[in-house]
């Protein structure tokens, strides 16, 4: 997994156990200290202990937040938390977030990414769950939580792109290419699937009459 020497080589995994309060500190380290090199720092320590914690951090803020803004939705006449969506919400976090990294990682590959998919999926998860932590908190906030929410979006992209660039050894251009190229992707998509719809209803005569 881990190439010893060489252009582009992985220091050795670290061999220290597990600590909640270390990645806790992970958190706060990536998020205040954003650069190339505080990412290279945590790539001996990749593992799937800390990922799937992290994401099971996220999920419980993600459906206890998410039941509040649900709460006060009812308030207004709209549909109250359920349990179905509590449970889609602690599914999805986990789904979309795997589902993310394979499609990035795919694209990683073909810019001539090296990392090994724990190495990258740990670093995405550092980046992944305090942001979407933040999201989740802000979100209870009427238009400003919708601001906050905003930045810290844009702000996880970045970050996404220097995770990228340390694990997969790639070059800064490469790195906003690989993060940017899904959500290219997905707006054409949409514009694509708004456009189709649109010549559907204009086809069937809804706009006819």
């Amino acid at each position: 997994m881990y190439a010893p020497t060489g252009p582009g080589a992985y220091p050795p995994p670290a061999s220290t156990a597990f600590s909640f309060q270390s990645l806790l500190r992970r958190y706060q380290t990536v998020l205040t200290q954003p650069s190339v090199a505080t990412f290279d720092a945590e790539l001996p320590s990749a593992n799937w202990q800390a990922v799937w914690i992290g994401l099971v951090i996220l999920a419980v803020v993600e459906m206890v937040f998410g039941y509040i803004t649900a709460l006060e939705g009812r308030a207004a006449n709209l549909p109250g938390p359920t349990l179905g969506s509590a449970i889609g919400t602690l599914i999805g976090t986990f789904i979309g977030f795997f589902l993310t990294v394979v499609i990035l990682q795919l694209i990683a590959r073909a810019f001539g990414g090296i990392a090994p998919f724990l190495t990258y999926t740990y670093v995405l998860s550092l980046v992944y769950v305090p942001i979407g932590v933040i999201q989740s908190v802000a979100g209870i906030v009427p238009v400003l939580g919708g601001l906050v929410g905003l930045a810290a979006f844009f702000y996880g992209v970045y970050l996404s792109v220097l995770a990228t660039q340390s694990a997969q050894r790639v070059s800064q251009s490469k790195a906003w290419w690989i993060v940017l190229i899904p959500a290219i992707a997905a707006v054409v998509l949409f514009f694509l699937l708004v456009i189709v719809f649109g010549l559907a209803l204009i086809a069937f005569g809804v706009f006819g009459h």
